[in-house]
């Protein structure tokens, strides 16, 4: 209470007593108050929640009423994969109609970008995962092929197998919170295996090459390693009866305004096929995507 007075440059009890009025509107409590310490409840969350909206919004209609020739602002957040193979392209279809935005994009793991979304530090996201907030909406956009990748030397290399082979054979992951490390967990949980970590990576990079020094075994899009699969750089490893793949989504919080641009956006995510940006990727690169 007394750093918050300070920085409105308002007394503690002014606070105080507008806390108690708001608790008193609506017949909730805030917070909690334990041991001379205070917890934000419940209520307490869902009102910081549609605070942090308004005074976004309001900001961003401050900013626009004073600056109307500036450059429209578009936050996007991206998952590894989707910002390493995809989220140019989208961009590339998006700046054809829309060149006097400002887009800053955020690559993250699907958590992260939730959270973002929530704190109103993202106006959209696209992510591999369903969102646990019901403050969030999500859209399918594509579905993403996953594959156990490993060197060519590995005993492994090219073969169809039950998955509990898999048991004790090193796997490099990523970090926690990341959902293709989530579907590997819970694909060997589901044949009592347990899972032998020896690299843990939140960069593609690293673990791609961690792979090309046979250091363990990888789930990763496909996207990601496909021309190193064509050139023989790596090699698949192909489950009995099993494939791995998971949705790709679109989110933005329930309350956000759509204003023209992310409208815009919105839309030729939704009308824009992953063929169609790995084409597009393939056409304006002889690189590999992640080299």
């Amino acid at each position: 209470m007394s750093r918050a007075s300070e920085e409105l440059f308002i007394s503690p009890s002014s606070i105080s007593q507008t806390i108690a009025e708001i608790e008193a509107e609506y017949g909730v409590k805030l917070f909690d108050r334990l041991s001379k310490k205070i917890y934000i409840t419940n209520a307490g969350k869902l009102l910081l929640d549609h605070a942090q909206q308004v005074i976004y919004s309001y900001d961003r209609l401050d900013k626009s009423m004073r600056n109307s020739s500036e450059k429209a602002l578009l936050r996007i957040g991206a998952t590894m994969t989707v910002g390493t193979c995809l989220i140019n392209p989208l961009l590339n279809k998006y700046y054809e109609i829309y060149s006097n935005v400002d887009v800053h994009v955020d690559i993250s793991n699907s958590i992260s970008s939730e959270n973002k979304i929530l704190n109103s530090k993202l106006d959209v996201a696209i992510i591999q995962e369903i969102v646990k907030s019901k403050d969030i909406l999500y859209q399918k956009l594509w579905t993403d092929d996953l594959v156990l990748v490993c060197c060519p030397q590995h005993k492994l290399a090219g073969k169809e197998i039950d998955i509990r082979l898999l048991s004790g054979e090193a796997f490099i992951l990523r970090e926690q919170g990341s959902g293709t490390r989530r579907i590997l967990e819970d694909a060997l949980k589901e044949t009592d295996i347990d899972i032998v970590c020896s690299w843990t990576c939140s960069n593609t990079e690293a673990i791609k090459n961690a792979i090309r020094y046979c250091r363990g075994i990888t789930l990763i899009s496909k996207l990601l390693v496909e021309k190193e699969l064509k050139c023989g750089k790596f090699s698949q490893i192909f489950i009995k009866d099993k494939k791995f793949s998971r949705n790709i989504y679109l989110i933005h919080h329930k309350n956000k305004y759509i204003n023209q641009a992310l409208d815009e956006f919105i839309h030729i995510c939704k009308s824009t096929t992953i063929g169609q940006l790995t084409n597009i990727n393939e056409a304006t690169t002889s690189d590999p995507l992640i080299s």
